[in-house]
């Protein structure tokens, strides 16, 4: 008899348990391959810059950039979400962004997109896959944010072995311009990426790589109002053979190699010479002006294309070109150099708020309840003079006005109830060769709590809340904010809220999708209102009949003259005037024609009180930094599609930059073409950035206000004949005697001081500069507020490298023994009237 062993029947049992072993362990690689197949889309390298630099200014546009990766085997929708983090007081509206982006399985993409930024420093990036928070994607972005009165100034450069030098330095440049670097394959495709920058210098860029796109960007910047400055003579002979030899103001023949530039001493004092270089001969196109030649060849040449300015050195602009930096400073001053326009972009909102919520009446319309209400008036007086009860009448009509003005006030309340949602709009349309570009502020209301969404037509487009003004002498967190958009408040304002609720409702949620930018579900509340920007480049013009001509302005000597312009068909003009960097001329409409008025302070609008709200809008917040032609017609429509149906208001202002001629060797540069702003810190106060505070802020003390004003830069190397001023003042007290008085530049504005070049002066240092330059008074005053400087002396009073000069206004004490309360009331002033304007002569 045989007898089993139990080990070897243990033995069987573990060979039995092999093959469940085996298979769990299939099973369990086959799970960790799925789980490595279907693993999170990544988000890393998040970016906000413009170019190579993390510089960047409030409220200004921003380059967004990310690598996404998908090592899934199914693609996925990614959602990219960027908004500010660390918003003082959350007193700025927020610019959040959602951007949709379609992934492709087992594909990586870098991503990258425009954005307007907030006043913040710090931006939360997160990512969402199929609408799923990614739970370890959270990134923050540092963002610097640049000095408020620094300038972008975009350099594009390909090339290693040129470039601009220790240009960012020098203490003359290093507070006032921002560099950014940028490379042809980096070059934003939106003119609306350029937007608050100085001038674009163009040294030795891969023209090969720019895009189509790219090249139409540069354009558009220009003919908006934009500085392109050509600073490489090999560059210019490439960029002849491309789109940007339409912005070129020479054409290019060939270079020569020189090693003087004597055409430089006269303008620049001292002036150290030059190292052996390349210079462009060439020949300047037909609208640009030469303002220097060497050698019976134009050295700089400017041109003007639309609102903007194209600009040529015909030597290498950069440092290496030049014996002494500060020669080389003062050739940038030449080229970069413009009028400091300093806009109010909240006077829109402002003029947004008057129309948003009220139906403009028909002019019609108000004159029959004003001739109603003057006619029922006179029957009541006439009938107490004939009755003999002129107490009975007088008492009636006093009743008769309560109950009418209780009338009107229900009649437009109604209205607003009644009439559901509003857009209010405001449109800046400028029109150039063949494209138009377009910046529009929209107000939303609604009589009721709705939701609504807003899209933009076409992938050029950029939504973005209303930026605060360019202007606030004070950084916008000490100001308290004006950025919450509305003054229609319900009953529920006046309760506290949570600081949640308050973010959100300041909050702009803009959605972007295959470059479509929209509002998506925006939360309209009951009488409030809501306003926005959108900027769109590439806005297709109106279908004109013929290419409509340039409006052509004449500088004689009798003042400016403007030949009759016909308005283009397809245009409603209901009001025209000419624009320029500070101020406005009236048109008259005649038919489809449009001339100057002959009245210079005649009124713009006669009757039409929102059109001429849009107009002073226009004036201040959008200052053209050349003149233009502007005709006002009625918005019937929208460039935006809203899902509700709302009612339409405002004005489409369409901006035609004109041409400029100089008829006579001597004329008169009139005021509105000149441009003011702060001379130094504390003149601040009295000035609200380019306009000054006339009226308005009384000044207590006998003191010195410091004013800086610029020329147009096409004017700005002729000769100085005479300068009149005309001031106005206001001094109850009797106790203060005011008057302006011009700085002579004596070399200290062109930078040819002994300080120039050493480290950045101290307040001090400055004020004792100040109070060193010599004054020119005037040399006779007439009609007691006119007052003419000329003379010798006056050659000096404007710098001919920037183009700028400087107007004190000393303002003395009379009677210096009054005691403190007296002084108070007796030295309290006020500033009437300014102005300004400079016969030249060409040389």
């Amino acid at each position: 008899m045989m007898r089993l062993c139990p080990q070897s029947h243990s033995f069987d049992n573990k060979s039995r348990l092999v093959p469940y072993f085996s298979l769990l362990l299939a099973v369990f690689f086959m799970l960790l391959l799925s789980f490595r197949v279907n693993s999170e889309p990544e988000l890393t390298r998040p970016l906000l810059k413009m170019g190579t630099s993390p510089r960047l200014k409030s409220y200004s546009p921003a380059t967004f950039s990310c690598l996404l990766n998908n090592p899934d085997a199914v693609p996925h929708n990614m959602s990219l979400r960027i908004l500010p983090k660390d918003l003082s007081f959350n007193s700025a509206a927020q610019n959040v962004y959602t951007e949709s982006v379609w992934l492709p399985a087992k594909s990586s993409y870098y991503y990258t997109s425009t954005i307007i930024l907030d006043n913040s420093e710090t931006y939360l990036v997160s990512a969402f896959s199929d609408g799923v928070k990614l739970s370890k994607i959270e990134e923050d972005v540092l963002v610097r944010q640049a000095s408020p009165k620094s300038q972008a100034l975009g350099v594009l450069n390909d090339s290693s072995d040129i470039g601009l030098g220790s240009f960012v330095n020098h203490p003359d440049i290093q507070e006032k311009y921002n560099l950014c670097y940028f490379a042809s394959s980096s070059l934003p495709a939106s003119s609306v990426a350029f937007d608050r920058f100085a001038a674009v210098i163009v040294l030795a860029p891969d023209f090969d790589s720019i895009s189509s796109m790219q090249y139409r960007a540069i354009i558009e910047y220009v003919l908006s109002g934009g500085t392109i400055v050509f600073g490489d003579p090999h560059s210019v002979m490439l960029a002849a053979n491309t789109p940007l030899k339409d912005l070129l103001p020479a054409i290019p023949s060939k270079i020569r190699q020189i090693e003087a530039l004597p055409s430089l001493s006269p303008l620049i004092p001292g002036f150290k010479g030059v190292k052996r270089l390349p210079m462009l001969e060439s020949f300047p196109s037909p609208r640009s002006s030469v303002f220097l030649e060497e050698f019976g060849l134009p050295l700089v040449v400017w041109g003007k294309f639309g609102l903007g300015s194209s600009r040529l050195i015909a030597v290498p602009i950069g440092e290496h070109s030049f014996n002494s930096k500060d020669d080389w400073i003062k050739i940038f001053k030449l080229m970069l150099s413009n009028q400091d326009l300093l806009n109010e972009n909240k006077q829109f909102s402002y003029c947004l708020d008057e129309m948003t919520g009220f139906s403009v009446p028909p002019t019609s319309k108000v004159m029959k309840l004003l001739l109603f209400y003057l006619a029922a008036s006179a029957v009541f007086l006439l009938a107490g003079h004939v009755l003999k009860r002129q107490a009975i009448a007088w008492i009636a009509c006093v009743a008769f006005s309560l109950a009418f003005s209780v009338f009107v006030m229900n009649m437009a309340a109604s209205a607003a109830k009644e009439k559901g949602g509003i857009v209010s709009g405001i449109e800046l349309v400028t029109h150039g060769d063949h494209f138009a570009f377009a910046t529009s502020f929209y107000g939303l209301f609604s009589s009721k709590s709705e939701t609504l969404s807003a899209r933009s037509s076409g992938t050029e487009a950029l939504i973005s809340t209303i930026a605060s003004n360019e202007s606030n002498a004070l950084p916008f967190q000490l100001t308290g904010g004006d950025q919450k958009g509305s003054i229609f408040k319900g009953r529920d304002d006046e309760k506290p809220q949570s600081s949640d609720n308050d973010t959100k409702a300041m909050q702009l949620m803009i959605e972007r999708e295959n470059g479509v930018s929209a509002l998506q579900n925006m939360a309209l509340q009951s009488l409030r209102g809501r306003q926005f920007k959108v900027s769109k480049s590439g806005f297709p013009p109106p279908s004109f009949d013929s290419v409509a001509p340039s409006p052509h302005l004449v500088y004689a000597k009798d003042g400016i003259r403007m030949d009759s312009w016909t308005i283009p068909s397809g245009i409603s003009c209901d009001s025209a005037f000419v624009a320029f960097p500070d101020g406005a001329l009236p048109l008259v409409v005649e038919g489809r024609t449009v001339k100057l008025s002959g009245e210079k302070k005649a009124g713009i609008f006669s009757t039409d009180t929102i059109g001429k709200s849009i107009v002073e809008a226009f004036r201040y917040g959008a200052r053209p930094s050349s003149p233009a032609l502007v005709l006002v017609e009625k918005l019937e429509s929208t460039s935006i599609s809203l899902s509700s149906s709302f009612k339409c208001q405002g004005r489409r202002l369409h901006i035609f930059p004109a041409d400029e001629e100089v008829l006579d060797s001597e004329f008169v540069i009139p005021p509105e073409d000149i441009v003011f702003s702060a001379g130094d810190s504390s003149s601040r106060t009295f000035i609200n950035g380019n306009r000054l505070v006339q009226g308005e802020l009384p000044i207590f003390n006998a003191s010195e206000i410091n004013l800086e004003f610029k020329i147009p830069q096409l004017f700005k190397l002729m000769e100085v004949v005479e300068i009149k001023v005309v001031f106005d003042y206001d001094n109850p007290g009797a106790n203060i005697s005011a008057s302006p008085v011009l700085l002579a530049n004596s070399g200290q504005g062109a930078g040819n001081s002994k300080d120039s070049g050493k480290k950045k002066s101290s307040p001090a240092q400055n004020f004792q500069q100040l109070a060193s330059m010599p004054r020119i008074k005037a040399v006779s005053v007439s009609g007691g507020d006119e007052y003419l400087f000329n003379g010798p002396e006056i050659s000096n009073a404007i710098d001919p490298l920037t183009g700028s000069g400087r107007l004190m206004i000393s303002a003395d004490e009379k009677n210096s023994m009054l005691d403190p309360v007296q002084k108070r009331r007796a030295n309290a002033w006020s500033i009437n009237r300014l102005l300004l304007s400079v016969k030249v002569r060409k040389k």
